[in-house]
């Protein structure tokens, strides 16, 4: 997403307003981090989003703001025990489904998390080519880098002739 800061801090919130208002529990506060993930603080009433899931289109953001608003609500369904279900069990999926269907994006699962989302039945994020451009970025930043030249070991018979 090429917009700056605001921009998508502005965005997360209207997700996290439009969410909260599809399940009928008040809007949490919203706060935008350099994190490696998101959390959900029900207690608080707060979801933390990290900035590098921008990094991957509108629609995995949305997602993510939606993921992260859905931990709040089953924290209300289940009247404030986490322990009553598991935190990514089959109502926390059914819940964030239906949510996920009101911005047309549809989830495929792999265990706790999105794999696929779909939006209108287009593929519009592959948690496994995500990964790949990931390490295709990392390693061409890695070529940009010149190696140091390594001494080589000296063989046995090298050592010898030394002396």
């Amino acid at each position: 997403m090429d917009q700056n800061r605001a921009e998508l801090e502005e965005h997360a919130r209207l997700v996290a307003q439009l969410t909260a208002d599809f399940f009928g529990i008040k809007v949490p506060e919203l706060k935008m981090m350099d994190a490696n993930k998101g959390y959900a603080y029900a207690h608080r009433n707060l979801v933390t989003i990290p900035w590098w899931c921008t990094q991957h289109g509108e629609h995995y953001f949305t997602a993510y703001v939606v993921h992260e608003v859905t931990h709040i609500y089953r924290f209300h369904v289940n009247a404030g025990a986490w322990m009553r279900e598991p935190s990514h069990g089959r109502e926390f999926h059914d819940s964030e489904r239906r949510a996920l269907a009101q911005w047309g994006l549809e989830p495929v699962y792999a265990r706790a998390y999105i794999k696929e989302l779909r939006f209108n039945g287009q593929v519009v994020f592959n948690r496994a080519v995500e990964h790949a451009k990931i390490r295709a970025r990392r390693l061409a930043e890695l070529e940009k880098i010149e190696p140091r030249p390594r001494a080589r070991k000296k063989t046995p018979l090298e050592i010898i002739l030394e002396d």
